[in-house]
This record gives C-alpha cells, structure tokens and sequence, in this order.
C-alpha cells in the first residue's frame, strides 16, 4: 500500500508538470532522484562504494545542481518526483515479493481508489472528451507505464540501490530530448553543459561498478 501510494503521488505530480509544459523541471526531478536513491542505499541498506563510484556520484550530484541552478526556481514540481521515486525504489528494494504480485498489489489499490475518485468527485467534461478523442491512448498508457514498472521490480532485487539509480538516468535523458525535440522547450547552453557533466559522472560509476564486480569476493 505504501509503495502504491509512493508510485501513485510521482505519477500525478508527473502529469500535473506534463499539463504545465515543464517537461524539462520534470526530467529534473528524475535526474535528483537516483542521487536520493544512492543516499537512501548508503544510509539504510548499508551499502558500499569504491573511491571511483564516489567519484562518480560527486559528478552526478555537481552536474545536477548545474542544471537545478539554470532553473531559476524552487523545482517542487521534480522535489517531490524525486522525493516519491526515491522513496518507491526503497520500499520496493525492502519488500520480499515476487515482482508480479507486488505490482499487481499496487495496482489494485490505485484502482480501488481510481473507482472512488471518479464515484465521489464531480463530472468532468475534459476527462469525457480525452476518453471519446483519445481513449487508446489511454489504454496504450496503461501498458507503458505497467511494463518499466515490472522490470523495475525484477531489476531491484538483484542490483544495489545505487546501482539502480545511476541506471535511471536514461529516463531523465529520454524525457529531455523529448521536451527539446517534441514540445519544443527552450533549453540553453548552461543546461546542455549539465547534462554532459551528469553523463560523465554516470559513465565513471558504471566503469567503477563493472570493474568492482570483475574481482574476486572477499570474505567477510
């Protein structure tokens, strides 16, 4: 129920940014999120990184604040995505379940609570034409957001936290590319420069991550 209501909260903050044209604020907060996510490892999972991921993470976090800086604002919107991603990962790392029925769980709660919504709330006449206009959309949506969900699940039970949030910076990548090439959002130098600065630090920790599980495991 919590990781329902942690993945629930990130999807409507998502699509609250998506309405405002902040796609870019949106990727923002994906790019934050895997650094909470590395914290959230260290502090309650206990686990370790070598001199060269630390490196590699103190890139990512100095690329990040570039990007938040061009921003200009408090982000509250790409805060509470990270904060409610972050917070989903840990929940779903903790959670001995098996993927599907996990997954599963979830969405029979937001379902339960979908069906109320809609039972206690007023009619909506934007709601009843995006479904008559774009239904399949709809529905494809459905299927989008269910399957990285479910690969997520069988990716966090076999990866470290950390190593699981430096791999989601392809999201926040995808989704930039998409607000700069699809919406058309303004993007400057300073941003781009971020990015290249993100990616570096990403690339340092995944070399430092696949060197580390070449070598031999130490007894403890």
């Amino acid at each position: 129920m919590v990781s329902a209501f942690l993945i629930g909260s990130n999807w409507w903050l998502y699509i609250v940014g998506v309405e405002r044209h902040q796609v870019v604020e949106m990727s923002v907060g994906y790019f934050i999120a895997p650094l909470i996510s590395a914290a959230m490892g260290v502090i309650f999972l206990r686990e370790k990184l070598t001199i060269g991921q630390w490196l590699g993470v103190l890139t990512v976090v100095i690329g990040s604040v570039m990007y938040g800086v061009t921003v200009g604002e408090v982000p509250v919107l790409a805060i509470g995505l990270a904060v409610t991603f972050s917070g989903y990962s840990l929940v779903r790392k903790v959670v001995k379940a098996p993927p599907m029925s996990a997954l599963t769980t979830e969405a029979m709660f937001l379902f339960g609570a979908a069906v109320i919504y809609l039972l206690t709330s007023p009619s909506d006449s934007a709601l009843s034409e995006a479904w008559q206009r774009h239904g399949w959309l709809l529905v494809i949506g459905g299927g989008l957001t269910a399957l990285p969900l479910l690969w997520f699940a069988h990716g966090v039970r076999g990866l470290t936290l950390t190593s699981l949030g430096m791999i989601n910076y392809i999201s926040p990548t995808g989704k930039f590319i998409i607000a700069v090439l699809v919406f058309k959002e303004i993007v400057t130098d300073e941003q781009i420069w971020a990015f290249v600065v993100l990616w570096l630090g990403i690339i340092l920790y995944l070399i430092n991550t696949y060197r580390r599980s070449r070598l031999p495991l130490q007894p403890e």
